[in-house]
């Protein structure tokens, strides 16, 4: 540690420090907390971090100052204590000034969640000393300040010289830092011989498991291996190969299954000891082994004429990214299936036809119109959908138009809204076309006198379904009380209804990628905000869900549609464009708590129920016309928790009747009287508001909507705000309103002009 101590003292003299006299000790930290702590984990879990708790609690008054950094990591996440970050504060500090390099880092990565300027420098101030101390973490968060200019001036010299020393030090995560640095582009050769030689270090000798993972994906782009690596003596076959075995051997349940999928072609028992691996490190990984060892049976089944098996056969081989996913079999698959009289083969097998179209050429155009009709037939409205669009623009279908106007009459009905526009179209200057419906009749069938049923059962049994929501917790330490508020991003509530598969065409979901801050998420916690599709390409949502946990939704969250279970292969999903705030968004306040999101229409990724998709119609109405106390109910929908103790998302999109507060009551909540944010904010609760019914239905982002304007039509009145005071009963839900005059002028300066009809 000597010569990494000799470059941090010259890297802090070079610091100016700021004044921190007027320092709050602790902090009021904002009631969005991105780590609030699941309320859903396993009862020997939660034992097991109780009592890892208590030790460091008896430890920590005995003077253990490292104990007393474990114990405010416990208050931190919620594991073992109740979730309070003023009291993980304390502890930290009093760990860090006992020269706690540990303390000073957990202080450090505390006070970056406060989001403030002078705290992202006293942050890094904080992880200087950690570094000091021969906390390596501390030293990684160290140079990523310098690289940043958190301290001053970008310093990436000072970055590397830190990383250096580190590595030099012992730190696997600063040597993996180290070698990647090296091995850019820009560097030298030696350079760079230099990085593979330290990366091939960190993997086959230290084990470091993301250190091979790192070289698996080096190798994999670039040249066989370099002469420094065939000194170290490893020179196998497959460099790449190599590294990823190794990577599993040390714990990467991704390298288990990319080396188990790489066999599979070859070998599939050497396959299925790399798979099993992956099941053993991780149970996610576990469905899709048992895929792997059902697909020869299911194959053989198949081809002796078992139907079923058929179609679970082409299932497996249809699943995007799957272990032996292979497009040519599972059409062929859900083929037999079909034609054998399964018509759940039919559209899966002409949909990998239309997928597969340049390949499999004009040949193919009548087996697939065949697999539609029958499957439109079988009342598939998704079929029907594509045969009608593929008999409207006859370009793999001979053109029809006809028999599409007849398709898109039923469509239309049920609120497709392309079909509309079509039939309006073809059907112009025709007087003895038939009439079509407008895209009306969403409303839920569900009756104000059953929703008074359901809101008496939940109320009488004292559960509101809020506390999982916004957990308040009051920690006695050293004889003072802290309290803090911890809310996570989606609310949602008890009570409601099952929406109807269909019903909500117009609703999106904000889908976390499988693997967020280095944490691999489960299908329940990928289930991140809702939106509404307001044209095509364009989502509507809560400014506040354009980031989580600390990144940007457009590095690799994906809007998915057209489903109703999320934790299905229903609907599609896309891959985001880029995210538009509105500009006097307030995160503190939550003012004008609203953002749009463009999504890339052409990037679909599709799989099983596919449900209709329609735009929803933005509040016609000025808002000195809208009088809100002339709505008798609004609607909100989405996947929001549905049970006391449990935070998992339902299997079902939800919809909550709602009545609409008066502005009076309204203001009184959300303290806007600023000219510019007066009447930007509905307020919303259940039919027993007026008597402390709960707040925050649905989830953030999601639509707040009428079905009482005099033409029939939905509107969307609102989009879910981030549910201030959640967890208090009597408080109203908040919506951000799109009839707002400094709505209206951001949502015509960014969204295209729609098509005319």
């Amino acid at each position: 540690m000597a010569r990494l101590a000799t470059i941090m003292a010259v890297i802090v003299l070079a610091i100016a420090s700021p004044a921190i006299a007027q320092e709050q000790i602790p902090r009021s930290y904002p009631n969005f907390n991105p780590n609030h702590a699941s309320p859903d984990i396993p009862r020997d879990q939660r034992a097991r971090d109780e009592a890892k708790a208590n030790a460091d609690q008896r430890a920590c008054a005995a003077q253990d100052w490292s104990a007393c950094a474990d114990l405010g990591e416990a208050y931190q996440t919620g594991k073992g204590r109740p979730q309070n970050r003023p009291v993980a504060e304390l502890l930290f500090r009093k760990s860090c000034e006992a020269d706690v390099g540990k303390g000073c880092h957990g202080l450090g990565n505390l006070l970056k969640t406060t989001y403030t300027q002078q705290d992202a420098r006293l942050a890094a101030e904080f992880q200087i000393r950690a570094c000091r101390l021969g906390w390596f973490e501390g030293c990684d968060a160290e140079a990523d300040a310098l690289v940043s200019g958190v301290l001053g001036d970008p310093d990436p010299a000072a970055a590397e010289a830190l990383i250096t020393a580190s590595c030099e030090s012992g730190s696997l995560s600063s040597c993996r830092k180290r070698a990647q640095l090296l091995m850019a582009p820009d560097r030298r050769s030696e350079d760079l011989l230099a990085g593979e030689a330290l990366l091939a270090k960190q993997c086959f000798t230290n084990r470091d498991a993301a250190s091979c993972e790192a070289g698996a994906r080096y190798w994999e782009r670039h040249a066989p291996p370099s002469e420094t690596e065939i000194a170290i003596g490893y020179i196998p076959e497959n460099f790449a190969a190599q590294y990823v075995e190794f990577a599993c051997d040390a714990g990467s349940v991704l390298s288990c299954r990319q080396r188990g999928k790489a066999e599979l072609a070859s070998d599939r028992a050497a396959a299925l000891t790399f798979l099993d691996r992956a099941c053993a490190l991780s149970d996610d990984q576990c469905a899709d082994v048992a895929e792997v060892r059902n697909e020869p049976g299911l194959a053989e089944n198949c081809e002796y004429g078992d139907l079923q098996a058929c179609v679970a056969l082409g299932q497996i081989l249809s699943k995007a990214g799957g272990l032996i996913e292979d497009w040519d079999r599972a059409r062929d698959a859900f083929g037999i299936a079909c034609e054998g009289g399964m018509t759940e083969g039919c559209l899966p097998a002409a949909d990998l036809i239309l997928d597969a179209w340049e390949a499999a050429g004009p040949s193919a155009a009548e087996t697939a119109e065949f697999y539609l009709s029958v499957s439109c037939t079988a009342n598939n409205q998704t079929a029907c959908e594509m045969l009608a669009d593929e008999l409207d623009e006859g370009g793999k279908f001979a053109q029809n138009l006809p028999q599409a106007i007849a398709l898109y009459y039923p469509q239309c009905d049920v609120g497709r809204i392309k079909a509309c526009d079509r039939l309006e179209q073809l059907t112009a200057g025709d007087p003895e076309a038939e009439l079509f419906q407008a895209h009306a009749g969403f409303a839920p069938e569900e009756t104000p006198e059953e929703m008074q049923e359901a809101n008496d059962a939940r109320l009488s049994s004292g559960k509101t379904g809020l506390e999982d929501i916004c957990t308040t917790t009051n920690v006695v330490f050293e004889g003072r009380t802290y309290t803090d508020t911890s809310c996570f991003a989606g609310g949602g509530g008890l009570g409601g209804f099952s929406a109807r598969r269909g019903e909500t065409p117009w609703q999106a979901l904000l889908w976390r990628p499988e693997v967020l801050g280095g944490q691999r998420l489960t299908p329940a916690q990928r289930v991140q905000c809702g939106a509404t599709v307001i044209r095509r390409g364009w989502v509507l949502t809560a400014a506040h869900c354009l980031t989580d946990n600390g990144v940007s939704i457009s590095a690799g969250h994906r809007i998915r549609m057209g489903l109703s279970n999320p934790m299905a292969e229903e609907g599609s999903s896309y891959n985001i464009k880029r995210v538009i705030p509105h500009p006097d968004y307030d995160r503190t306040t939550l003012a004008f708590d609203i953002a749009l999101v463009e999504y890339d229409p052409l990037s679909n990724r599709g799989g099983g129920l596919q449900l209709s998709v329609s735009t929803l119609r933005l509040d016609p109405q000025p808002l000195a016309q809208r009088k809100i106390e002339a709505i008798p109910r609004v609607f909100t929908y989405g996947w929001g928790i549905t049970q006391l103790r449990n935070g998992v998302p339902p299997d079902h999109l939800r919809g909550f009747r709602l009545k609409l507060r008066d502005a009076r009551t309204c203001t009184s909540v959300t303290q806007f009287t600023d000219p510019k944010r007066i009447n930007s904010v509905l307020c919303a609760d259940d039919a027993k508001g007026t008597q402390g019914g709960q707040a925050c239905s649905g989830d953030s982002g999601g639509p707040l909507i009428t079905f009482g304007d005099s033409d029939g039509l939905p509107s969307l009145l609102g989009v879910v705000s981030g549910g201030v005071q959640c967890g208090t009963t009597g408080k109203p839900s908040r919506y951000v309103r799109v009839a707002h005059p400094r709505v209206q002028a951001w949502l015509k300066a960014n969204l295209p002009q729609p098509r005319s009809r």
